[in-house]
């Protein structure tokens, strides 16, 4: 079978939890016999609208675009469908000819990755890894850091969008300004007649048609998988077809697990973060918790990701973590080194302020028999079931966080418990086969 991936960002230089899971998917499927490649975006600043080059990463080809979709006379509209994409993945996927696409994430690369595959009649499944499909910004968190179910309000979308996008945040005041009923109003009645006139009222007019212009790219996909029940719920409730729609969790390597020691849980308690540096993962929360334990020598806190990742985020934790005693941040590291630093923490802490999916950290430490502690959001507690498998706290509490490490430092015998209490974690053999039979499932009916 020839099968190509398709993510928005891909390894070395991103190592996000999509990019992993494509990697690994497409590696199980090599030592499968298969032939797969790997389309991913580079460089999203390029000087030309899009272009592509080969290049390779750990045995795997990968195909890398780099693009520009403010060189579009719709930057709105570029952000889910690229125009300019299609067409240059139109030539490219009709001279590779795969037997699938399979997509991990549409970001960057658009939806274009499937209308391309569409107008040369190949199939295509897509897995959510996020709320891309529903959501321009991924998360369905608001501006203002508050949960979103889905597009119900426009207003509320803009300004997202006009705090995500650099290109839009000249936009904030006038949003900000204007009433949210007039905004909507305007965006559906005045926007789409002054769109031959106006960029910002053309930009409005592409995100009224965005959620619209998705679930009819949807509406063809061959299967779509999720991995966990609030996804699938979420995705209903905002209209996404369900007709193919199947609940697979996700698999992942575990063979480097086999060689980790036991867990001793002796001497300082060693909590760690592993993770996006971002507002949504809610690294705020954890060092405010860390703060209030004062633990002194008890505990340390280990922080693992770019700090640089979503500025000025990355510095205002630094400033928060100034001064307190047992804070190290130590920056990224090689995916293949996941089992060695899983092994040096005993608690790792997931404090995520957004619906988390179900993110492959947790999956990894289950493989480890590492201890979580999570929030209370989306598919976190579909995995972590409180007080059997790990511990759960209410979303962005701080104190809620400290009490609960704190019962990790006072109660002895709560971490090894919950450690050997981790259940089995689906492995990358099994999810690989989860896959092939919806693949050859999808191939047979086409």
């Amino acid at each position: 079978m020839k099968i190509l991936y398709v993510s928005h960002l891909f390894l070395p230089r991103f190592s996000g939890g999509t990019e992993v899971l494509t990697y690994e998917v497409a590696r199980e499927m090599q030592r499968r016999g298969h032939e797969v490649e790997v389309l991913t975006c580079e460089d999203w600043r390029a000087a030309e609208p899009v272009s592509g080059a080969d290049q390779p990463y750990g045995g795997v080809p990968v195909h890398r675009l780099r693009l520009n979709a403010s060189r579009s006379d719709d930057p709105m509209r570029a952000q889910y469908h690229f125009p300019a994409v299609e067409e240059y993945l139109r030539a490219w996927l009709g001279a590779k000819r795969p037997d699938l696409v399979h997509v991990h994430h549409f970001g960057n690369v658009t939806t274009a990755a499937a209308t391309a595959a569409y107008a040369l009649g190949i199939p295509v499944v897509f897995t959510a890894t996020d709320f891309w499909l529903i959501c321009p910004t991924s998360q369905l968190l608001r501006y203002d850091q508050s949960l979103c179910n889905g597009p119900t309000n426009l207003a509320k979308c803009a300004k997202c969008v006009a705090t995500s996008y650099q290109r839009a945040r000249s936009y904030r005041p006038l949003l900000s300004a204007v009433p949210e009923p007039v905004f909507n109003l305007a965006a559906r009645r005045l926007a789409p007649a002054l769109g031959g006139l106006l960029a910002s009222a053309r930009a409005v007019t592409s995100l009224v048609k965005r959620a619209e212009w998705n679930r009819q790219v949807a509406e063809k996909f061959s299967r779509l998988l999720v991995a966990s029940r609030f996804m699938r719920d979420r995705f209903a409730e905002n209209r996404v077809p369900t007709e193919r729609m199947e609940l697979v969790g996700f698999g992942i390597d575990t063979r480097w697990a086999a060689s980790l020691t036991s867990r001793r849980f002796e001497g300082p308690l060693r909590i760690g973060f592993i993770g996006a540096i971002a507002p949504h993962k809610g690294l705020h929360v954890l060092v405010e918790a860390f703060r209030r334990l004062k633990a002194g020598s008890q505990a340390r806190l280990e922080v693992y990701g770019r700090l640089d990742f979503a500025p000025p985020y990355g510095e205002q934790v630094q400033g928060q973590a100034s001064g307190l005693e047992g804070i190290e941040f130590r920056g990224t590291f090689p995916h293949q080194e996941m089992g060695r630093v899983l092994s040096e923490l005993d608690v790792l802490v997931v404090p995520s302020v957004w619906y988390e999916n179900t993110p492959l950290v947790l999956h990894a430490a289950q493989a480890a028999r590492l201890p979580l502690i999570v929030s209370d959001m989306g598919g976190l507690v579909e995995m972590v079931r409180d007080g059997e498998n790990g511990l759960v706290v209410p979303v962005g509490d701080p104190e809620a966080l400290a009490a609960t490490l704190e019962r990790c430092l006072r109660e002895p015998g709560l971490l090894p418990r919950l450690s050997r209490q981790m259940p089995p974690v689906k492995t990358i053999e099994a999810y690989a086969e989860e896959l092939l039979a919806r693949y050859e499932s999808v191939l047979a009916a086409a």
